[in-house]
């Protein structure tokens, strides 16, 4: 399955590039973004590994690029989302425009690869309809990523060293592992019973998150971990909830 997915970012980088050069007396946040945007994004061999594991339909070492480059995407989306207001020079705010649109096109593009991928992998048109695998085992790890982040700075690494939460997301981890090896092999009983067993230990893992705030008194460190429960609860709740039903159905036909 080949695909060209760094040349096609190479081209709206450098599309915002010839547009970013004829940019004359930049003011001060003009500047400031001009000399962000000339920095590597670390884009383009994140890309150039997602290109090459499409090419041998690798699932894992796409599903693992795919969530570096969410990682590596997010903040230039953060950082055009921000700026593109400021910007006085018009056909600068056009081209910051045209790349904000372009890496969640790009993003869905893979996203649609993946799920090409995962039905000639099951030899079933349709498997990804259920066969979701990239989806909740991406978004769990950047998740948890981004927990892990929000912790390092000095003050609340001394109280996740005391209170551990990021050690609670071990067991979930492990049953969502369990539920893609299912899912990888069509497996839709093992997958269910995967996902429910996720479920379960998602909820455990907010509870005991919960419980260890109420005897933290750390805005930063309350903010982080409610963050993260939050969005593990929306996981469950909505997406994976779906997921469920599916595969309900699917053991059902």
């Amino acid at each position: 399955m080949k695909t060209n997915f760094l040349a096609e970012w190479e081209r709206m980088k450098k599309a915002f590039d010839n547009t970013a050069k004829t940019v004359q007396n930049p003011d001060a946040v003009t500047s400031a973004f001009l000399a962000v945007m000339a920095k590597p994004t670390g884009l383009t061999p994140i890309l150039k590994d997602i290109d090459a594991a499409f090419s041998k339909e690798q699932r894992k070492p796409t599903n693992d690029a795919l969530l570096k480059f969410y990682g590596k995407r997010e903040p230039i989306s953060v950082l055009l989302t921000k700026v593109l207001p400021k910007l006085s020079d018009p056909n600068l705010g056009d081209a910051a425009m045209d790349l904000m649109a372009g890496l969640p096109a790009l993003e869905k593009a893979m996203q649609k690869k993946l799920n090409e991928l995962q039905d000639d992998k099951a030899g079933e048109k349709g498997a990804s309809s259920w066969n979701l695998l990239l989806l909740f085992e991406t978004d769990l790890k950047k998740n948890i990523d981004q927990l892990t982040k929000d912790l390092k700075p000095a003050a609340l690494a001394k109280l996740e060293k005391k209170h551990d939460v990021i050690s609670l997301t071990e067991i979930p981890v492990k049953h969502m592992d369990a539920y893609s090896k299912a899912a990888a092999r069509l497996k839709a009983d093992e997958a269910l019973n995967s996902l429910k067993a996720f479920v379960k230990a998602a909820d455990g893992c907010a509870r005991a998150c919960e419980a260890v705030l109420k005897q933290v008194d750390d805005d930063n460190y309350t903010k982080a971990v409610k963050r993260f429960v939050n969005d593990l609860r929306t996981l469950c709740s909505a997406r994976v909830s779906v997921q469920q039903k599916k595969l309900e159905k699917q053991l059902k036909a």
